[in-house]
């Protein structure tokens, strides 16, 4: 994806939409249609990153939930780890712009990550 590729490398501060529309090979007024503006479309990228740890979640923690032997047997709860912390780690090396940006919101505060969160109380609020 060009917009995360461009979020990944600048930050969110210092992506501009139209090295974002550039790299995607899509007019700039056609993602500023689609998206908005560029929290817009930041927004949208962070969605889906946190939809494809939610499905990653689920494959690591579906072991642990089904079988209640794991708390309590070393071995098998040792193996767990193994299993869950190795799906993080291969997550992380196929998607490295991933902690990029989360690396990037660290650094600059977590400030655009509380821009979205307030995005979104207040459409609950409405």
């Amino acid at each position: 994806n060009a917009a995360e590729a461009v979020f990944a490398e600048h930050g969110f501060d210092g992506a501009r939409f139209d090295a974002i529309a550039q790299a995607s090979g899509y007019n700039k007024s056609l993602i500023g249609q689609y998206f908005g503006d560029k929290l817009g479309l930041y927004t949208e990228v962070n969605k889906r990153i946190d939809r494809d740890m939610s499905l990653l979640e689920a494959r690591i923690l579906t072991p642990l939930l089904a079988d209640e032997a794991i708390a309590s047997d070393a071995s098998r709860f040792r193996t767990f780890l193994e299993t869950a912390f190795g799906a993080l780690f291969d997550y992380q090396l196929e998607h490295p712009r991933v902690m990029r940006i989360i690396l990037w919101e660290q650094a600059e505060g977590w400030q655009t990550y509380a821009k979205i969160f307030a995005q979104f109380e207040t459409e609950d609020i409405d």
